[in-house]
């Protein structure tokens, strides 16, 4: 598993962008939401032997869409402020 931190001004857009990355890079899916000390953390699982979702994970301050695996719930800082999310698979992901 490998924590990735993210500012607390970050916007959720980017954060999403994150998760892609690091998704891709590690060849991984999102496994956990956080955070820590004043950041947001992002829990990849590295060690996944299926790798990386064929969609990329995305967090939401809303409800998931219809159909979408809940991966996690938890508070992130969004744009400086703590608030609720939900990390999912997308439908086909």
């Amino acid at each position: 598993m490998v924590i990735v931190t993210y500012p607390a001004s970050g916007t959720l857009a980017d954060l999403n962008q994150l998760v892609k990355e690091q998704e891709a890079a590690l060849d991984g899916p999102l496994a956990d939401i956080g955070n820590k000390d004043g950041w947001t953390t992002i829990d990849i699982d590295d060690l996944e032997p299926n790798g990386k979702p064929a969609l990329p994970s995305l967090i939401t301050t809303a409800s998931p869409p219809a159909g979408a695996k809940v991966i996690a719930k938890g508070k992130v800082y969004i744009s400086g402020a703590l608030t609720d999310a939900t990390a999912y698979r997308p439908v086909g992901g």
